[in-house]
């Protein structure tokens, strides 16, 4: 089972069958599934279908995601997610989205660093990444206020809508993240 995760303001918790509806409310947005690197839901069901995916994840034990809501209301203003977990090299990929209502009010890099002192701390990780897409500055800052690294570009690694475009590959190691790494500690 997925463990519940707190921060002042947040509660990160295991998604449930009946988020669907809030889940399609910010998945379904045309914008925040090409700033997430998805097809945008079209029904209500495939949040039902992406939820029950999560709950195979979770008893596997090879995906962690987590519901965001606000504490205050119990709200919930998106998700966070380790991905692609390798055991043998003991890494993850972060993922996150968020509602545009909660956008620019800090939630993303509350979470997200929440997520990162659980991913070294309690699954005792070597290293996180993270892809981006350039244009996507909201979410490179939240990367670089967590203490991430931009380790590189990969050329043309995806299609959108038209096109190949270049993503951003950002990586934090366990040890620079125990080591005090000075942006991950300005975070609250």
């Amino acid at each position: 089972m997925i463990e519940l995760l707190e921060t002042a303001r947040l509660r990160l918790r295991p998604f449930q069958l009946d988020d669907a509806s809030a889940l399609f409310a910010y998945a379904s947005d045309p914008e925040i599934a090409r700033l997430g690197m998805w097809p945008p839901l079209t029904t209500v069901e495939e949040s039902h279908e992406e939820i029950a995916e999560m709950l195979e994840g979770y008893g596997r034990g090879d995906q962690w995601s987590w519901a965001i809501e606000i504490k205050e209301d119990q709200t919930m203003i998106g998700r966070c997610d380790l991905l692609k977990y390798r055991q043998q090299h003991r890494n993850a990929e972060i993922g996150y989205a968020l509602a545009r209502h909660a956008w620019g009010k800090g939630y993303a890099t509350e979470a997200i660093h929440t997520l990162i002192r659980f991913a070294f701390s309690q699954l005792a990780l070597h290293r996180l990444e993270a892809l981006v897409l350039p244009f996507n500055v909201a979410s490179l800052r939240v990367l670089e206020k967590v203490g991430m690294q931009r380790e590189g570009i990969k050329r043309q690694a995806y299609f959108l809508e038209t096109h190949f475009v270049d993503l951003f590959d950002y990586g934090l190691l366990a040890e620079d993240y125990q080591g005090g790494n000075k942006q991950g500690e300005q975070v609250r």
